[in-house]
This record gives C-alpha cells, structure tokens and sequence, in this order.
C-alpha cells in the first residue's frame, strides 16, 4: 500500500470513527471542502506537509501514523504509550522529592504495576 492510499483509508477511518464530514474538518483546519473532497474522488493527495500536520493535530495522532501507519490498528498502542507516559510523569510528581533516586522511582512504579496486576488474587 503507498503513502497515498494509507493518507485516505487512515483519514477515512478517522472522520468515521470520530463522526467527522469532509466539510466540516476542512472548514476547521481552514481548507475549502472542494479540497478535501477532491483528495477521495480523484484518489490524489496533494495535501502539503502543514495540512498533514494539521489533520493529525485535529485528530491527536502523530503526522508519520497518519501518513504511513495503519491508524486502525496502530492507534490502540498510541493511546496506550500515551497513557503510560502519563502514568509515569505523574508517579513522577508524586514521588519528586529529592530523596528518592531515579532507580528508586523505577522500583516504586515496578512495585505499583506488581500491585495491579495481582489485584484479585
């Protein structure tokens, strides 16, 4: 699959999942709905790399998923890195204190992670 088509199926999946017209992103990312529309009905994809970037933002998906990904699939583990990204900045802050070592705050979210994972045992 090229570039092309992975563009169209990811953002065709994205406007039916998130119930999003053509017109409607386009008018929200300031392009004309005849644009967006003409990147489907003539299956070429002339959006330049600020467009590109400007629908993965309207999204929050990254611009290289959008492109080359498989936003279907791919998108489930984004999410899930994101949240764990998230997890881990917020043990962060609250084990911050300065006498807790970076190998200290490895084994707190080690031992927090052992916790729910046995949880119901």
């Amino acid at each position: 699959m090229n570039e092309k088509t992975n563009f169209l199926n990811n953002l065709n999946f994205l406007l039916k999942t998130n119930h999003i017209s053509r017109s409607k992103l386009a008018r929200d990312i300031g392009l004309a709905p005849s644009t967006v529309n003409s990147w489907f009905y003539r299956d070429k994809t002339n959006a330049s790399i600020p467009v590109v970037h400007a629908i993965a933002a309207y999204f929050n998906v990254p611009s290289d998923m959008l492109v080359n990904g498989n936003v279907e699939t791919d998108l489930e583990i984004y999410e899930k890195q994101l949240f764990n990204d998230a997890r881990r900045e917020k043990l962060k802050l609250t084990f911050s204190a300065p006498e807790y070592t970076e190998k200290e705050l490895r084994a707190i979210e080690n031992f927090a992670q052992f916790l729910k994972d046995n949880r119901g045992i």
